[in-house]
């Protein structure tokens, strides 16, 4: 019994030998004329591929990678300064952004300012806006709103307030609305120094008391 056993046990072995072997020959037969394939696909992209050469950047490279830089964020911001006569200055937003190349510029979401002056304080907000550290400039847009401590309410377009000088300008329609009147211009200027708001253009005021 034992002898049989171990000749059955054999002949398995050299039968599962052969079959092994038979694959893999059989597999050679596929592989083989694929490197082949292979080989001879490299040797005739050989030549074209010699011929690729690097291209110096354009500027519109160097515009679009200076355009991807990281740029520095900040949330809550708060900016503070002191005008020639020495007068307190304070701007905050909800965000901020500063371009790595250009760091004087501060692009804001939802500024907030004040210019304060012998105790008449102006409140200035925006939507957006563009903060210049260097000359103290802040430029609003989309729904700008100047309010005094009086309450007197101003809306424009647009805003250029010299946060040095406390003087702001808007060169598009506004509308001042005070307790007493309402009074509309194609453009205004305020100055803090002087305590003067002035409308240019043709203006109009109506008397609501």
């Amino acid at each position: 019994m034992s002898a049989t056993r171990l000749s059955d046990l054999q002949n398995n072995s050299e039968t599962g030998n052969v079959y092994l072997y038979s694959r893999f020959i059989k597999s050679l037969r596929i592989i083989l004329p694929l490197a082949v394939l292979g080989i001879v696909g490299i040797l005739f992209l050989w030549p074209q591929l010699t011929k690729i050469e690097t291209v110096p950047l354009t500027q519109q490279d160097v515009k679009a990678l200076k355009q991807a830089e990281t740029e520095n964020r900040l949330l809550n911001p708060v900016f503070t300064t002191v005008t020639v006569d020495g007068k307190p200055v304070s701007v905050t937003a909800a965000s901020a952004r500063q371009s790595k190349s250009n760091d004087d510029q501060i692009f804001l979401t939802q500024p907030f300012a004040t210019m304060a002056d012998n105790g008449n304080q102006l409140e200035l907000k925006a939507s957006t806006g563009v903060y210049n550290q260097n000359q103290k400039i802040l430029n609003l847009s989309d729904g700008v709103e100047i309010k005094d401590g009086k309450n007197n309410v101003l809306t424009t377009r647009t805003m250029t307030a010299d946060m040095n000088n406390n003087i702001a300008r808007s060169n598009t329609e506004a509308t001042l609305t005070t307790d007493i009147a309402v009074i509309s211009g194609q453009s205004v200027t305020i100055d803090q120094l002087s305590q003067k708001t002035i409308f240019h253009g043709p203006a109009r005021a109506v008397i609501t008391k």
